[in-house]
């Protein structure tokens, strides 16, 4: 949680942004019954993604431990 609040500084009021610029996609989703989610949806999720990748690039990385997958 302290990480996550750590990441948000500063950005907060750009996340709010973020979600109030889906409104209009809402809109769509409920106008068409719910059949507009099949689009809206993965658009939505990628978008935070983006966010995060672009927030987490701006953040000191985080310490990575010696583990190795076993593929």
């Amino acid at each position: 949680i302290t990480r996550s609040r750590q990441l948000m500084d500063g950005h907060k009021m750009e996340a709010f942004l973020l979600f109030l610029s889906f409104i209009g996609w809402a809109l769509l989703v409920i106008v068409t019954l719910g059949l507009a989610v099949l689009w809206v949806g993965p658009y939505f999720s990628v978008t935070l993604a983006k966010f995060y990748d672009r927030v987490r690039g701006e953040q000191a990385p985080e310490p990575t431990s010696d583990f190795v997958a076993p593929y």
